[in-house]
């Protein structure tokens, strides 16, 4: 293959977001693209940078946003119910404080 031959180290990670990729320059260029290319060293080491959102397919990702969702409805439902549980718990208690007010002036109204 003429140009610039692609090397993989190691085997690829699926859980990696990264990989080491070597690229060397092929001896069998052509000497005008050796010529442009001559700055490249035959042992250049680039890093790609590969995310893992770009290697899951259409199904994954609908899936990772479907559970995210959920996530952040179960957030919001949690929330909305502690905040009708504290509501209710402070209508049982003015509710109470009223009835034993009722009460109390009753008691007196019949000791009179």
């Amino acid at each position: 293959m003429a140009g610039i031959e692609k090397i993989e180290n190691g085997v690829d990670n699926l859980y990696s977001t990264r990989r080491l990729t070597n690229y060397r320059l092929n001896e069998q260029l052509p000497p005008q693209i050796k010529a442009s290319t001559s700055s490249l060293s035959p042992s250049t080491v680039v890093r790609e940078q590969y995310c893992l959102w770009g290697r899951l397919n259409r199904l994954e990702k609908k899936l990772v946003i479907i559970i995210a969702l959920q996530c952040l409805l179960i957030l919001v439902l949690v929330i909305l119910l502690n905040t009708l549980k504290r509501t209710c718990t402070e209508d049982i208690r003015g509710t109470n404080h009223l009835l034993n007010s009722i009460l109390g002036q009753e008691s007196r109204d019949s000791v009179r």
